[in-house]
């Protein structure tokens, strides 16, 4: 077996399979997204990644299974940076929801502070967070 034979990087027969699957549960992932119920803006935030991923698994399957750095230079070179660009923009919608998230959690810390001085009650020892 070569280390550096001719061809894709991957068996297409794997690849594609292995990326429609992807691309199914990404879709179902969405789907359960639109239903369930949580802050408007963390579902925006995750329905962008889910749809970005949803484009980004095809292009990765193709520069995985498709393109061969051999005979298709420039192809194999935008279609590896188009998949770098796009896997940046994943991770930054993710680290944004993370932010989001810290937002909203201290946000509800303060509501529940507030309930907790209206009612003039003082938390149990490890029931609230100092």
């Amino acid at each position: 077996m070569l280390v550096f034979a001719e061809g894709p990087i991957a068996p297409a027969v794997v690849v594609f399979p292995f990326s429609i699957l992807v691309v199914v549960v990404l879709a179902v992932h969405a789907a359960v997204l639109l239903r369930t119920n949580m802050p408007t803006s963390r579902k925006r935030i995750r329905i962008a990644n889910a749809a970005l991923m949803l484009f980004t698994t095809p292009i990765i399957a193709y520069g995985f299974g498709w393109v061969d750095p051999d005979v298709q230079d420039r192809p194999f070179v935008v279609t590896w940076t188009l998949i770098a660009g796009l896997v940046v923009l994943v991770l930054f919608l993710a680290l944004f929801d993370a932010v989001n998230n810290l937002r909203l959690q201290r946000s509800e810390l303060r509501t529940v502070r507030r309930e907790v001085l209206a009612k003039g009650t003082k938390p149990a020892s490890g029931d609230a967070a100092a």
